[in-house]
């Protein structure tokens, strides 16, 4: 969200940049951010009203959005609402949606179909989303960093990436860890693996409502009896370690599989 400096400026413009969440609980502080920056809007421009009484229209000359935040901008640039108005119409929607099942099926099914077509086109190329995780590990290994010693770490989409590279590329890594992401072009990933897949040290954690259990232990059983790559044991760490957690929201921080990672 955009930090607010003094009352409106003739000779410049403000902006307010509302930020998109997965997180029904994340998008709702931002609200109430901008409520604590509004009361001391207004009170720096002698305006005798509570931050939640203030409409963010008459703050900034322009206001957008990603996601939800996109969402709150068109009630305040368009309706023009409070951020009262703003916070109540959001519990409505926290109440009859953002607690469905559907919308979470929804959110994670339009996610991984877009990112299977993205995908299948690079593929024939190998570009792209291809490319990129590849320049990065060159980079490391050119840096002084051999193959041997790189790990691929990655959260959600980059989760996905992560198990996508680290298993079908050319030369063997350190290993990869995977949280809160599943198995990509998930007909043809087991044609794809590369032969020292089978080698390699996976973690992957999953719990959050966004990656639906089934979606994950489909990711496992194309990883263990498809693409040949064994569960790890108290032995050997080599092959896949695999959590479930409960009650998980879709962001990253302790509680998502690093206290495992750590130990």
């Amino acid at each position: 969200m955009a930090t607010l400096g003094t009352p409106k400026d003739p000779t410049s413009l403000t902006a307010l940049a509302l930020d998109g969440s997965s997180s029904p609980l994340n998008a709702l502080s931002e609200l109430y951010i901008l409520q604590d920056a509004a009361g001391r809007w207004a009170s720096d421009s002698g305006i005798d009203l509570r931050g939640e009484d203030v409409c963010p229209s008459d703050m900034f000359d322009i206001i957008g959005g990603t996601g939800i935040g996109g969402f709150y901008a068109i009630l305040f640039a368009r309706l023009e609402l409070t951020v009262d108005q703003a916070i109540q119409a959001h519990r409505i929607l926290e109440e009859r949606l953002f607690r469905s099942e559907i919308w979470f099926q929804k959110q994670q099914n339009d996610c991984l179909d877009t990112l299977n077509v993205i995908l299948d086109e690079d593929l024939k190329t190998r570009t792209g989303c291809f490319k990129a995780p590849c320049h990065f590990i060159l980079r490391e290994v050119e840096g002084g960093i051999p193959f041997e010693r790189i790990v691929l770490e990655g959260f959600s989409q980059s989760a996905v990436m992560s198990l996508l590279s680290g298993l079908t590329g050319e030369r063997k890594l350190a290993g990869i860890v995977a949280l809160s992401g599943c198995i990509p072009l998930s007909h043809q990933f087991a044609a794809m693996a590369s032969t020292h897949a089978k080698r390699m040290r996976v973690f992957s954690g999953q719990g959050d409502p966004l990656i639906q259990r089934e979606v994950s232990t489909s990711s496992i059983e194309i990883l263990t009896s498809q693409s040949g790559v064994q569960r790890a044991t108290e032995d050997s760490v080599v092959g896949l370690t695999y959590r479930a957690y409960r009650g998980l929201p879709h962001v990253l921080d302790g509680s998502n599989g690093l206290p495992d990672l750590i130990a």
